[in-house]
């Protein structure tokens, strides 16, 4: 690990553990982001992590949402 990534990790976890609040704001937006998935009939699988997988199953409905995204300008 480079000395700049040592001192970001440090300063992260610094940051995590002087303001709780942004950890409990990011599990109060995961939850909004997964139920609203959810209710948009998305198959999130059973993660319990803030980083939702999107289970599309389907090559072509893959690639089709894949280039959608990119449309909206999200990469």
């Amino acid at each position: 690990m480079s000395p700049a990534n040592a001192g970001a990790t440090l300063a992260a976890l610094e940051i995590m553990r002087s303001e709780p609040e942004r950890i409990q704001r990011l599990w109060h937006n995961t939850e909004r982001m997964k139920h609203g998935l959810l209710g948009l009939g998305f198959d999130l699988g059973a993660s319990h992590t803030p980083i939702l997988p999107v289970y599309v199953r389907d090559m072509m409905t893959t690639f089709r949402f894949c280039k959608r995204l990119e449309e909206e300008g999200c990469l």
